[in-house]
């Protein structure tokens, strides 16, 4: 009994469950709440759905009127009123090569359409194919777009599109050769820690006066089908998908972004950022590398997050092992605590108490509270604690507090950011 070529394809988008989700491609189906998108649970018949070889049982034929040569992809929905983009192309060693002509039939049922693609002449001998399906002109009849890499954002070509690679038949009935898989589908990745750098070297110690940097390359394959490392875009390196943030206050560090893409520098595929200022010294940052940094092919860096966070905390010396005594970290809340009446801040150094008042520490609920600074030991270590009651005498519980940037600590770092607080 002869076995037709089946894909079992996981169309589409996932009903939108929150309307707060940044959507593209909306339709105003999605309201409908009784609507049930294709779904995304993935089974593939007689191929192995990583895009390399066909299955040992199956020979696909080559005559146009056999069904060993008919491809068959079954959707898990009505696709009526909707449109598959789908394509096959010729593969060669030089990657994916001329289109071939295939016919289109579709059978529209209740529980879902099944597209029939029959070739429009005889395929060759012992040749490789590729099935393509683009996702920007793939969606079902509520406008709903592929989304094979589930980031809820559909139609992003080539994060979502779909390729299936089959041989055909030798003239005497066995199966084909298959060539190597060079396309390609393998997204970039980090390939070290966070380091400083001079502009020449890498150090594990992350000194304060050097830049930082982390190696980012691209995967992709060979003419022989071997997984290479190479470089990623340069142009999509910088200072929007590569940030410094201050761990402590979220502020963003002023600097400039490079990619070094220079096989003979230590620095090679290290992307560099350059603040304008010193890091401040034994001080804790964030980096985050954002996904829409990709390869030449498109492949982002990240297939489902936005970005991805790197903490690292600066040397208390600079590259001579000099430490700076000056102190440039801002004061910042460690702990709330409620005592009866007394609601308790407790902050990680000593603050000037100057700066404690209703126009710094005030209740939401215009409420007018009292204040008391203090200093306590705390984890060791000593730091300002501010104690706040309401002036009508009242249990602190319930009450909501907001502490604003403006505090300073004895250095004069302003604290920068605003803290609310329910005790």
């Amino acid at each position: 009994m002869r076995r037709k070529l089946v894909f079992l394809l996981p169309v589409l988008l996932l009903l939108v469950l929150s309307v707060s989700c940044a959507r593209k491609d909306l339709s105003p189906y999605e309201a409908d709440t009784n609507h049930d998108a294709a779904d995304m649970s993935t089974a593939v018949l007689n191929l192995d759905v990583t895009g390399r070889l066909i299955d040992d049982n199956v020979a696909v034929g080559t005559e146009k009127d056999d069904p060993t040569s008919w491809i068959t992809i079954m959707f898990s929905n009505n696709m009526e009123g909707g449109n598959v983009d789908v394509h096959v192309y010729k593969y060669t060693k030089s990657g994916i090569d001329d289109e071939v002509e295939f016919t289109k039939e579709w059978d529209h049922g209740s529980f879902g359409s099944v597209l029939l693609l029959k070739p429009a002449d005889d395929l060759d001998y012992n040749k490789n194919y590729v099935l393509k399906i683009n996702a920007s002109g793939t969606f079902d009849r509520y406008g709903k777009k592929l989304d094979k890499d589930g980031d809820e954002v559909g139609g992003e070509t080539p994060d979502d599109d779909y390729l299936f690679y089959f041989v055909t038949r030798k003239s005497d009935g066995s199966d084909g050769d298959a060539i190597p898989w060079i396309e390609d589908t393998l997204t970039p990745v980090v390939s070290s820690g966070v380091r400083s750098t001079d502009g020449s070297n890498t150090f594990t110690t992350l000194y304060f006066d050097y830049r930082i940097c982390m190696k980012i390359e691209d995967r992709t394959y060979d003419t022989t089908g071997a997984i290479i490392d190479t470089f990623i875009d340069d142009e999509t390196v910088n200072e929007n998908t590569v940030k410094v943030l201050d761990y402590y206050t979220g502020e963003e560090v002023s600097g400039s972004v490079t990619y070094n893409a220079d096989n003979s520098s230590s620095l090679n595929r290290y992307v560099i950022f350059k603040p304008d200022d010193d890091f401040q010294p034994d001080h804790r940052y964030i980096l985050r590398l954002y996904a829409d940094i990709k390869d030449e092919a498109g492949n982002k860096l990240w297939e489902t997050d936005p970005y991805i966070d790197y903490i690292f905390t600066t040397s208390d010396q600079d590259h001579n092992g000099d430490t700076l005594e000056i102190d440039f970290r801002p004061p910042y809340i460690v702990d709330y605590q409620r005592d009866g009446v007394y609601g308790k801040i407790y902050f990680s150094e000593p603050i000037d108490h100057n700066t404690v008042g209703p126009a710094t520490i005030y209740a939401t609920s215009g409420m007018q509270l009292t204040y008391q600074v203090g200093e306590v030991m705390y984890n060791g270590k000593l730091v300002s604690v501010v104690f706040v009651s309401r002036v009508d005498g009242n249990n602190i519980a319930g009450t909501t507090v907001r502490i604003t940037g403006a505090i300073k600590d004895l250095a004069g770092n302003l604290k920068g950011s605003t803290s609310t607080h329910t005790f």
